[in-house]
């Protein structure tokens, strides 16, 4: 991919560091905001304002990311042994700079196989080219409430590894609420092979923290939506972003 030549006049210093997915650990260098400013030329034939582009620059940015996955698309109880699960989800990422506001919407499947009376394990891809794994694993089961830990690794222009605990605090026959707190390490792929490719000039090795509310509603015996909203934070060499990242979704589990 051919990066597009550059304006000389560049807007504040400030603006081209935008940020975006983890704030100011996923940062813009003058080469991602130069390439994001000379693609919107391309694309709109004339120089956007600094507002249009810097909502151009948060999404290209979240996209080339290649932002994790939105969605849980299970409860902490795992599913029955023998059983296979399914799931869609329509999602969206919200980032926010300086007043602009970037959405990039995302669209993910599940499939969950139960294992045992404690485990499931987990398959799930997205359209930004995340293939996720996760492993799930209750440490409590009561009769209206259940506690798991689900670790998870997810591949797409880096490695996100993650250790959710995941809790349903309220159960009944109609609505699992589910609450759950995460904590995950981002490493960056970097092979240096295409340095026009904008993900290069990107700075992200960093620890993610954050959590999550989210429900199974059930329709009948056999399918429920799942609804569900995250926040997460980045943390660089001790440093936390603000804002955080948050994230939507809106899942069909059958």
């Amino acid at each position: 991919m051919t990066v597009p030549e550059v304006s000389e006049t560049l807007p504040p210093r400030s603006l081209r560091s935008c940020s975006i997915a983890f704030g100011d650990a996923i940062g813009c260098s003058d080469g991602v905001f130069g390439g994001a400013q000379g693609y919107a030329g391309q694309l709109f034939m004339t120089s956007p304002s600094e507002p249009t582009l810097r909502v151009i620059c948060l999404s290209l940015v979240t996209l080339l990311a290649g932002c994790y996955s939105t969605a849980t698309l299970h409860t902490a109880r795992p599913i029955e042994v023998g059983e296979v699960q399914g799931a869609v989800a329509l999602g969206s990422f919200v980032a926010e700079e300086d007043g602009d506001v970037a959405v990039l919407p995302t669209l993910e499947g599940q499939v969950r196989l139960g294992l045992a009376e404690r485990y499931d394990f987990g398959v799930h891809l997205t359209n930004l080219g995340v293939l996720g794994l996760d492993l799930n694993y209750a440490v409590l089961l009561a009769e209206d409430q259940a506690i798991s830990i689900d670790p998870a690794i997810e591949f797409s222009y880096g490695v996100y590894a993650w250790l959710p605990v995941l809790w349903d605090f309220h159960q009944t026959e109609g609505i699992t609420w589910t609450a759950s707190l995460r904590g995950g390490r981002y490493w960056q792929k970097s092979d240096g092979e295409d340095e026009s490719f904008l993900v290069d000039d990107l700075e992200a090795d960093v620890w993610l923290y954050g959590g999550g509310l989210g429900a199974q509603i059930r329709i009948n015996d056999s399918i429920a939506l799942a609804p569900e909203v995250r926040v997460i934070w980045a943390d660089r060499e001790g440093v936390s972003t603000s804002p955080p990242l948050v994230s939507l979704s809106f899942g069909l589990v059958f």
